[in-house]
């Protein structure tokens, strides 16, 4: 469709290309300066600003133990902003409610610094729980920290979606966060 110009590339992006919304939003609010850990797997490719995908592991959140040691690891790499896609089955893409496997900052009652350094300082084997899951979470947990110190803040929350068929063109809304560390 693009090729014939029946719609923009823009356009086929939109609706082609799970949260594209939020990345075309950064690409035109966000300082040129700016670098993104980006909390993700979807669209880091069209981004027009330096990144880091959570995903290539270049922190090791395993070894961080409180939100301020992370706060040195961010400046370091600096990481201006982090931007989290939120997923059908996360209840949302905020620290305050986002949800991963089978943890959520509610459930963690995740609401001062000590509720986050509590589970920082947690023994994973000792939770009877799958440490993959808890090691999935905790760099939620030290964002949710940084949050709470006033490190962190959130700039904007956007309307996305995920593509459900591509064949039906079907889609479900999300919503997904800009943080902004201080």
């Amino acid at each position: 469709p693009v090729f014939f110009g029946s719609i923009s590339k823009h356009q086929y992006l939109n609706n082609m290309l799970p949260h594209y919304s939020s990345i075309d939003w950064m690409n035109n609010n966000l300082p040129d300066t700016s670098k993104v850990l980006y909390v993700g797997y979807s669209a880091w490719f069209y981004l027009d600003r330096d990144y880091m995908p959570m995903a290539n592991r270049s922190i090791d959140y395993h070894n961080i133990s409180s939100p301020s040691q992370f706060k040195e690891i961010l400046d370091k790499n600096n990481i201006t902003h982090i931007y989290i896609e939120e997923y059908p089955g996360d209840e949302g893409s905020t620290l305050d409610k986002i949800k991963k496997d089978k943890f959520s900052s509610k459930e963690l009652n995740l609401n001062s610094i000590i509720d986050c350094q509590k589970w920082l300082d947690v023994d994973p084997s000792s939770l009877g729980i799958e440490i993959i899951s808890y090691y999935h979470f905790r760099p939620f947990i030290l964002m949710r920290g940084l949050e709470l110190t006033n490190e962190l803040e959130l700039l904007k929350t956007i309307k996305s979606k995920v593509v459900k068929s591509r064949t039906r063109g079907t889609f479900i809304n999300v919503e997904d966060a800009v943080y902004v560390l201080k």
